[in-house]
């Protein structure tokens, strides 16, 4: 496990440093899962960009498309 500097504000700052160790746990699997999560994300979105220039799908046919919704 590794140690790393985040910027909060001063109010935010307080809180974590009053934390008990448990609750120090519960928000670094928070973080991690967040992290994780966006992960996946933008891995997903760039499967779908690959995958629609693949079929031909062109900015400006997304765009035509989204013009109607």
């Amino acid at each position: 496990m590794k140690t790393i500097e985040l910027q909060v504000n001063d109010k935010i700052a307080e809180k974590i440093s009053k934390l008990d160790p448990a609750s120090r746990r519960l928000l670094s699997k928070k973080i991690e899962d967040f992290v994780s999560e966006e992960s996946n994300f933008m891995q997903n979105v760039r499967k779908m960009q690959r995958e629609a220039k693949k079929n031909g799908l062109t900015q400006e046919i997304l765009n035509d498309i989204l013009k109607d919704v």
